[in-house]
Parts: structure tokens; C-alpha cells; sequence
């Protein structure tokens, strides 16, 4: 199993596999250090309960998979509960790509626990006859299931929601779509839309394919896909993936020095600038200051590359006397990666206490 933490939550995979625009097919192995290079190629070793995660770039999306029949698309799960997640801001264009089937779609997903999270996709399909054609989310043996969280479409092209059956049970949350072409009738099906924002419509459209009660319509977007005006709750800027998350951080301060207690104890010194202080609280902050009054069975390494080095390593070395159970690596797209091992019980307040009888919590948000 593979751990990992997305937008402050720790996650547990059986696997997951990395797509960068460094990537490569033929020599990657899917790791975070030697990604693949396309979405199919890691689909292609993926199984339930899978991750399969974009690092962050701009892709030219220039081909569509035919996942079954006449279904050509950019995302698709062949019926598998897996998670797709793109690290914000992460940018796909989709502009009249080669397809060697009928359909061109964005997305097509039909499992019902697959989530698709975090995307912006540029989306502009016109070399097409008809509606279903070019619906921009399509359909697999019929359904479209699912849940898309969090993620930002322009839509430059006319199209609809929906190309599925009528059991059609895909659902849309805290999504953008900039409308820029107006919309067209859909064939078949309809989209659930939740807290999620629309531009240049004034509600949801029946006949495009669109169903849902709660939604904000008529928005703009500036250049960081905020919808304008910032209606709290809706778009990508709320809900369980927001693009906005950044919790407040907190070091522990004694004699000038600073002190990470992001399960463990260390003591990071006396920064040499404000510019070094800020990054310590980017990288070894932690949201949770009662931490240091809990009785404590794990410890965590946070890694580092030294200067000059290629490969990480852990900031301190670990006990072998304090390791209990297992080692594990996780993985944090925010923070970075760390090693952790289960421990003896301590507390961080008594090692503060060793040292001096005072200490600050300081915080930055």
C-alpha cells in the first residue's frame, strides 16, 4: 500500500503512478522520480484502488484513447474504482486532437467510485457532425458514472454534458465551466452539478444534458480561476478539494531557536533571514499546535536533498532502538515527502521541557 497527502488529508493506495511532461513511457516506471509520460500507459497497469496522479505542467493532450467502441477521450477509468488527480493549476489542452474513433470527449468514466479531481481542461472539439460527437463527457457501455471534484473547463466549443443512458449517475462538485461557445442539446443522459459555477449561462440547461439545484451562474474568472464574484462555497476554491487550502502553521520557538513538531521533535536552529523562516514554515509547519500535549506512537523524517546532492535523505537519523512495526514512505504533494516509523510513546511538551521551562508557539498563515 502507498500513502499520500492530498489537500491536507493522508490517502492509502494500492498503487500510485506518476505522469509528468518529463515523463517517459518506454524507460519510466510510473514512480514520482521516473514518471510516465502519458495517461494511458499508466491506465494500462492500473487496478482498483489505484491512484494515478499529474505532476504539475502543461499538457498537450494531441490523441484520444478509444477506450470501447466508438468512445475516444483524454481520462477513463475501463470500469475500475481508481482516483485521477492533477496538482492544481496543472494544464491540459484538448484543441481538435486525432482521433481514430467516432466520439471526442474529455472524460469518460463508469465506475461508480471513480473520482476524477483537480484538473483545467481547455477544451475545443469542432471537427465533428453531430451532438453526441463531441459531448464533453462521454460514455462507456452505455453509463457515465463518477464524481469530478474541483476541477476548471473552458469550453470553447458548442457541447453538451451528457452522452450516456438514461441511469446516467456522473456528478460534478465545486467545478468551473467557462461557456465560451453556448451550449448544444444533448442525445442522451443528464450530468449532476453541485456548488459549482458557470459562465455566460443563467442556469442549468435541461436539454444540454445539465440537472442539479445548487449552483451560481453568470460568473467570470480571473487568471487564477477564481469566479467572479466570489460566491463562498461554489468552484474550485471550496469544498474537498480547494484550490484555496492553505491551513495556518505552526513552529514551536525557544531561545531563538525553532523547533518542528509535525510528529516529532527537532530543532531546526536560529534561521538566518526571514526568507529562510518563511520556508521552514512552508515545509516543517504543522496545522495542528495541540500536538505537543498528546501522547505520541509515531515519528516522523521529513526528506531533503542537500546541496549539491541528487537523491534525498532524512533531515536526522533515525533510532533504531525507537522503531516499533513498520517503515513507511509517504508521499506529500504540499510539503514534500517524509519517512515515518512507529515509536515508543513520547510526548513533545516533555522534550520541550528538557530543554527550557519556556517556549512560544509561533504561527504564520
Amino acid at each position: 500500500m502507498a500513502k499520500i497527502n492530498l489537500n491536507g488529508t493522508e490517502v492509502e493506495y494500492n498503487n500510485i503512478y506518476y505522469i509528468s511532461t518529463n515523463g517517459n513511457d518506454n524507460t519510466g516506471d510510473g514512480r514520482k522520480s521516473n514518471p510516465f509520460a502519458s495517461f494511458p500507459k499508466a491506465m494500462s497497469l492500473a487496478q482498483n484502488n489505484d491512484l494515478i496522479y499529474f505532476l504539475k505542467g502543461m499538457y498537450n493532450i494531441s490523441e484520444m484513447y478509444n477506450v470501447k467502441g466508438s468512445a475516444g477521450t483524454f481520462l477513463y477509468d475501463d470500469n475500475k474504482p481508481i482516483v485521477i488527480y492533477a496538482e492544481k493549476y496543472s494544464y491540459f489542452k484538448i484543441d481538435n486532437p486525432i482521433n481514430k474513433v467516432r466520439d471526442t470527449s474529455a472524460i469518460v468514466i463508469s465506475n461508480a467510485s471513480t473520482k476524477v479531481i483537480g484538473f483545467t481542461i481547455d477544451y475545443n472539439v469542432t471537427k465533428t457532425t453531430v451532438n453526441y460527437e463531441r459531448a464533453i463527457f462521454g460514455r462507456n457501455a452505455g453509463y457515465a458514472r463518477g464524481a469530478i471534484y474541483n476541477s476548471h473547463f473552458i469550453i470553447r466549443s458548442k457541447t453538451s454534458f451528457s452522452y450516456a443512458n438514461s441511469g446516467n449517475a456522473l456528478t460534478c462538485y465545486n467545478c468551473n465551466f467557462d461557456i465560451l461557445d453556448g451550449l448544444e442539446n444533448a442525445y442522451s443522459g443528464e450530468t449532476t452539478f453541485n456548488k459549482c459555477t458557470f459562465s455566460n449561462i443563467s442556469r442549468l440547461n435541461s436539454n444540454a444534458g445539465m440537472k442539479g439545484t445548487d449552483n451560481k451562474y453568470n460568473v467570470s474568472y480571473d487568471a487564477d480561476f477564481n469566479s467572479v464574484p466570489d460566491d463562498e462555497g461554489y468552484g474550485v476554491m471550496y469544498g474537498d478539494f480547494s484550490w484555496r487550502y492553505k491551513p495556518s502553521l505552526f513552529l514551536v520557538k525557544q531561545e531563538a531557536n525553532y523547533i518542528l513538531i509535525n510528529n516529532n521533535y527537532y530543532n531546526l536552529g536560529r534561521p538566518k533571514d526571514d526568507n529562510q523562516l518563511l520556508e521552514w514554515y512552508k515545509k516543517y509547519g504543522y496545522d495542528k499546535p495541540d500536538i505537543i500535549s498528546d501522547k505520541l506512537t509515531i515519528k516522523d523524517f521529513p526528506l531533503i536533498v542537500p546541496y549539491g546532492a541528487t537523491s534525498n535523505r532524512t533531515m536526522f537519523e533515525l533510532d533504531a532502538n525507537d522503531i516499533k512495526n513498520s517503515i513507511e514512505f509517504i508521499e506529500d504533494e504540499e510539503k514534500g515527502d517524509y519517512i515515518r516509523h512507529g515509536s515508543n510513546e513520547y510526548r513533545i511538551y516533555d522534550k520541550l521541557a528538557d530543554r527550557f521551562d519556556k517556549f512560544e508557539i509561533t504561527m504564520i498563515e
